[in-house]
């Protein structure tokens, strides 16, 4: 809880490699993992959010109301988990890239994200093997393509519920088992 509810915050978030985010702020060798809660409700943060190239890890509700962020959102490539609704209701973010070492969406990821706009397919990639409930519902912009990787193994409920794909493509040969509606 870090940065919690910390609504008067105005202008760009940086954190930079040997920053380690838990109660206090820490400077140490690398940051490996933001804590759960840290930044969440900080309605008023504002530009671009750079996440450290050593991040492994982005715990549940990391960001999630974290309201007036913008541009890209990109996860980087050594990052394996992303918890639930870490990102939820971040509407300023218009466009995603997932790190290639995920293996898991978690529930509520990106829920509300629909800043996220279609100018651009939307490419979950192949280490994805598990789309948990409702991890890209009401990203009301996507409305270009979605790419599915060939390895994927469960779409949850309603993940992609309220989305507006225009074409959705799956690269595998077992289609994936999913919950009751997947909102597609």
């Amino acid at each position: 809880s870090s940065f919690s509810l910390c609504s008067n915050f105005i202008g760009d978030l940086t954190i930079p490699t040997g920053v380690f985010i838990s109660l206090f702020l820490w400077i140490i060798s690398g940051i490996q993992r933001i804590s759960s809660h840290s930044f969440s409700g900080c309605s008023k943060l504002t530009g671009s959010l750079s996440l450290p190239l050593l991040l492994t890890n982005i715990e549940d509700n990391a960001f999630s109301y974290c309201k007036c962020f913008e541009g890209t959102l990109s996860i980087p490539n050594r990052v394996e988990s992303i918890g639930d609704e870490a990102f939820r209701e971040c509407h300023g973010f218009n466009k995603l890239i997932l790190s290639n070492m995920m293996t898991i969406i978690s529930n509520s990821s990106f829920y509300g994200c629909n800043g996220l706009k279609g100018s651009f397919k939307l490419n979950i990639p192949n280490s994805i093997k598990i789309i948990q409930s409702y991890s890209f519902y009401n990203c009301s912009n996507f409305n270009e393509n979605l790419i599915l990787p060939s390895e994927l193994e469960i779409i949850g409920k309603q993940s992609f519920g309220l989305t507006n794909f225009a074409y959705i493509e799956y690269k595998g040969i077992k289609e994936p088992t999913c919950d009751e509606n997947i909102g597609l």
